[in-house]
């Protein structure tokens, strides 16, 4: 099972920054309540001229960034994660020359006849022709993964000149960051996210240019804007891997929450964050990893130690499995399925607080013997091809169902 930890950033912000920037966004706001182009004049004279992606641009920062990764792989570091923190002004992107004509390009190739007159105008009145405004947006997403993709032919090629495997290079994304609107999951469509109209992330555009999307998945942070939601890191996943149809492993990046510091005033317990790490894997997650501000206590890593310690005798089953969904598989809990040629890992959940037994219905052709993963315990199977649980304390539980 694979767990990564990540470098966490220190912010030694002087004691005059947070006062001053609610300062300067009061300030702000208070501006943009003035006509629109009078907003952006002043805005642009007082502050600085509004900040606005060009995803094409390759330009002076843009080599500096490859000259560090170049650097990296000078010093034998060929694993490489970026953490872009979700851009969040993509329905304003750049209308420039450049990024016009080459959307122009796009649609003659696309959807040959078809026109439009600006790139403001069509970001102003999507309904005027909604199949060209659909196809901007995708093409501001490839444009912006386009970025990244950039970034790891360049690697390769530079491993290829320096003697080195290129195959050997691992790209890894923190993504689909939703703190206070829906993640991608909540939509229908994917497509009407916030993260794919204002975050410019298409997870399908990611498919040969990251070898692991890591959702971040802080459920206690979102919780600042709605109740806690014990689903979040199995949502993130599912969702993730629906997207890229499996091309690209989902290793979920996790928060373990701020019980000593007011950072976002938000907190998990061991138990809530083990039950977290179940539902990850259960749906699929080749692994998991931990945002590294947020502090991991004793009990924190107890509880990862016992979800490892469950998982680490059948990762061979974990690397060759796939989620499979049992249709009705009980009527009072969860039921989520790993199966694999070597047999089934089963979690049953439910998040009340009441009490409960589970009877789970096991289907046809899933032989073997049943076993507890937390206490080991063989459970036997009844006459009707069930197995019984009892959620009480303990509100989610791991079973293996195979030959043993």
């Amino acid at each position: 099972v694979g767990m990564f930890l990540t470098t966490g950033y220190v912010h030694n912000v002087p004691t005059w920054y947070i006062p001053m920037t609610c300062i300067f966004f009061l300030f702000a706001a208070v501006l943009l309540r003035l006509e629109e182009k009078i907003v952006f004049k002043k805005y642009s004279l007082l502050f600085f001229v509004l900040p606005v992606l060009i995803a094409s641009y390759r330009g002076e920062w843009y080599q500096k960034l490859l000259q560090q990764g170049r650097m990296l792989i000078d010093r034998g570091i060929v694993f490489h994660s970026t953490d872009p923190e979700m851009y969040s002004q993509g329905d304003k992107l750049c209308c420039c020359d450049r990024c016009t004509e080459a959307f122009r390009k796009d649609l003659a190739e696309k959807l040959p006849g078809k026109t439009f007159t600006t790139l403001a105008e069509l970001a102003a009145h999507p309904e005027s022709d909604r199949e060209v405004f659909d196809l901007w947006r995708d093409f501001k997403c490839r444009q912006y993964a386009s970025f990244f993709g950039d970034y790891r032919r360049e690697m390769e090629r530079y491993m290829t000149e320096k003697g080195l495997d290129p195959k050997d290079f691992r790209f890894m994304i923190y993504s689909s960051y939703h703190r206070s609107f829906p993640g991608m999951y909540e939509h229908e469509n994917y497509k009407d996210s916030w993260t794919y109209n204002n975050g410019l992330e298409d997870p399908a555009h990611f498919i040969g240019i990251f070898d692991i999307l890591a959702p971040m998945s802080y459920m206690e942070v979102y919780a600042n804007y709605n109740p806690y939601d014990m689903l979040t890191t199995w949502k993130d996943t599912v969702v993730q891997r629906r997207i890229t149809g499996d091309k690209i492993d989902v290793a979920p990046i996790l928060s373990t929450g701020y019980p000593f510091a007011y950072a976002f005033d938000c907190d998990i317990n061991a138990e809530m964050l083990k039950y977290e790490l179940l539902e990850a894997m259960a749906g699929g997650a080749r692994g998991f990893g931990f945002w590294g501000e947020c502090p991991l206590d004793a009990k924190d890593m107890k509880s990862i130690a016992e979800v490892v310690g469950m998982l680490a005798p059948y990762e061979e089953l974990l690397l060759t499995s796939r989620p499979e969904d049992w249709q009705n598989a009980a009527d009072n809990a969860m039921v989520k399925v790993l199966a694999s040629p070597r047999g089934r890992l089963v979690l049953v959940s439910e998040y009340s607080r009441d009490t409960r037994t589970v009877k789970v219905r096991i289907p046809e052709g899933c032989a073997g013997s049943i076993r507890d993963l937390q206490t080991g315990e063989m459970l036997p199977a009844a006459q009707d091809g069930t197995f019984e649980t009892k959620l009480d304390s303990n509100r989610a539980k791991l079973f293996y169902i195979g030959k043993e």
